[in-house]
């Protein structure tokens, strides 16, 4: 996201969209996220939503670097998807 866009509420807005979307229309009864554990803004969209954050494990960066991702579970009983 441009940095000028940070800050406004844009991507929690799209997150819960998503969610809504998955729940209502899908049936998913759970989503799973990976965010890398030093986008702080990132695992800060998961926790407003409502995951639950469930464990961390290593992955590829996008120019192959080692990086640390958290994985967050959010359950349809328990999203906070709501505005």
């Amino acid at each position: 996201m441009a940095r000028e866009a940070t800050g406004r509420g844009l991507a929690t807005a799209a997150a819960r969209g998503v969610a809504a979307q998955a729940v209502g229309a899908q049936g998913v009864e759970r989503l799973t996220m990976r965010c890398d554990v030093r986008n702080l803004a990132s695992n800060r969209v998961a926790a407003k939503l409502g995951a639950t954050p469930t464990g961390e494990e290593g992955a590829a960066g996008v120019a192959g670097e080692p990086v640390v991702l958290r994985r967050w579970e959010l359950r349809a009983d328990g999203m906070n998807v709501a505005r």
